[in-house]
C-alpha cells in the first residue's frame, strides 16, 4: 500500500500542499497495518507462530473463522479510534481531490493493461487464503505459504534473484532463533521454571 499512498500524496500535493492530509495518509498506512492485521491470521507472523506454539504445547488450536469472530470487535474498536483520532488531531485543509484523481487515471494509464503475470499472482494469492481458511487450521499455515512460494517461481512470477535481492533474510534469522529458542525452554523445563 506504501507506493500507492506515496502517489496519492504526490498528487495532492502537486494540487494543493496539504501537510495534514498527507500525514494522516502516512499514518493512515500505519494504524491501518497494525488494526486491520489482527483482523486474521493472515495480518502478520505473530498470529500464526503463537497458535504453532499453543498447538504444540497443550494441542489446541483456534481456526481461520474462530480468530476473525474474536477478533472483529477489537478491530472495529481500534478503527473506529484510529478515525477519530486523525480527525480531531490532523484536521485537513484540503478541498478538494479531483486534480489528484486525475494525476492518478494518468499514472494509471500509463501502467497500461493488467499483465498476464500480473493474474497469476493474485490467482495465487486468492488460492492461498482460500486453502489458510478452509484448510490451515488441519495442516498449517506453513505448508500452504511453500506451496504459494513453489508456485510463484514455477509460473515465472518471481525469479531466485528477485528474492535474494528483497526478502529481508534477518527476520526469518529472528523468527527462527526465537521458534527454536522457545522449544528449547520449553523441551528443557526451563519455561515452567520461569513461569
Amino acid at each position: 500500500m506504501f507506493p500507492i499512498l506515496l502517489e496519492l500524496a504526490h498528487a495532492i500535493q502537486m494540487v494543493s500542499p496539504s501537510v495534514s492530509y498527507t500525514r494522516a495518509l502516512v499514518l493512515c498506512a500505519a494504524w491501518g497495518t497494525t488494526t486491520g492485521g489482527i483482523l486474521t491470521l493472515l495480518g502478520g507472523g505473530r498470529a500464526p507462530l503463537a497458535l504453532g506454539i499453543l498447538r504444540e504445547t497443550t494441542g489446541l488450536s483456534i481456526g481461520f473463522f474462530e480468530w476473525i469472530k474474536f477478533s472483529l470487535p477489537v478491530t472495529v474498536v481500534m478503527i473506529a479510534s484510529a478515525f477519530l483520532a486523525l480527525r480531531i488531531f490532523l484536521k485537513s485543509d484540503l478541498q478538494s481531490m479531483a486534480g489528484a484523481r486525475q494525476y492518478l487515471e494518468h499514472r494509471t494509464k500509463e501502467l497500461g493493461h493488467v499483465r498476464l503475470r500480473e493474474v497469476i499472482c493474485l490467482g495465487i494469492l486468492v488460492l492461498c487464503i482460500a486453502l489458510w481458511a478452509v484448510l490451515g487450521e488441519k495442516h498449517g499455515m506453513a505448508p500452504i505459504a511453500l506451496l504459494g512460494a513453489v508456485l510463484v517461481f514455477v509460473f515465472g512470477v518471481s525469479h531466485w534473484r528477485d528474492v535474494e535481492a528483497n526478502v529481508n533474510w534477518g527476520i526469518f534469522v529472528m523468527y527462527g532463533g526465537a521458534i527454536c529458542l522457545a522449544q528449547a525452554l520449553n523441551k528443557t523445563g526451563v519455561a515452567g521454571w520461569v513461569s
